[in-house]
């Protein structure tokens, strides 16, 4: 069932870098919208085929897409003698599938910087990891097609450093079938407590929440096709201290799926 790429309304469109008269940068794999001020990706949209994916070396040569501008990019100048990652929005491990020479195009394709956004080294290292390590690991264990959609929330309050300013919230969407019907999930974490002192280690606090579909095109202004209607956190009781339709995740157990 093809799932549409997200749409926005007429403020994020006029930001949206375009090439060769699309606002869609295509990649193997997966798709990429990039905001012409904050030099991120607007959403990253990944494809996961778990019945081909293939373990191809890393390699981590991190690359200027010459498509585009570099001073529209984010490059390697932001992440030099600090604690920031350039966080993978579309996971490596996520795109690489098919036949080999296909996978290892999708393999470093996930290197160019369009597709990284800063992150704290323990959000990418820990909380943003382990939940991608679920849902791979569930792809590939049931042989599933999954959407995964991921993005930064552009937000007022965000970090001044290096002539950027670094998102505190990312946000991923995942959609699958489950006995023919789709299904989605929404998810958002946040590194806004790690933001203090981006040169010197920290153990700063890091939250994840299962977040409604609803609320992340809020907070994105971004609309996912139907998938906020298809959203498993549709109907759960509100918990206590937290908007409806939210749930923190302390462990992976605490998902509803």
């Amino acid at each position: 069932v093809p799932l549409p790429l997200p749409t926005w309304g007429g403020s994020i469109k006029a930001k949206a870098v375009k090439v060769e008269g699309s606002e869609v940068l295509d990649y193997t794999h997966f798709s990429l919208v990039m905001n012409r001020e904050r030099r991120m990706c607007f959403y990253t949209a990944c494809n996961i085929d778990g019945n081909s994916l293939k373990n191809i070396p890393r390699g981590d040569k991190w690359a200027i897409d010459p498509r585009l501008p570099a001073e529209l990019q984010c490059g390697n100048e932001i992440y030099k003698n600090n604690k920031l990652d350039r966080g993978h929005m579309v996971r490596r491990l996520d795109a690489v599938w098919g036949p080999d020479a296909v996978a290892k195009k999708a393999n470093d394709d996930t290197f160019f910087y369009t597709n990284a956004c800063p992150q704290h080294a323990n959000l990418n290292q820990r909380t943003w990891n382990d939940l991608e390590e679920y849902i791979l690991g569930n792809t590939d264990t049931h042989d599933l097609k999954v959407c995964v959609l991921t993005g930064p929330v552009f937000g007022a309050a965000d970090t001044p450093y290096r002539n950027i300013h670094i998102p505190q919230e990312f946000w991923k969407i995942v959609a699958w079938r489950s006995d023919g019907e789709l299904k989605a999930s929404g998810y958002l974490l946040s590194q806004s407590d790690m933001m203090d002192n981006l040169e010197a280690f920290s153990f700063g606090q890091y939250r994840t929440y299962q977040l409604a579909i609803a609320d992340i095109e809020e907070r994105t202004k971004l609309t996912f096709a139907n998938l906020a209607s298809k959203d498993v956190m549709r109907g759960q009781p509100q918990i206590e201290g937290l908007r409806p339709r939210t749930r923190v995740i302390q462990r992976l157990a605490d998902m509803i799926l």
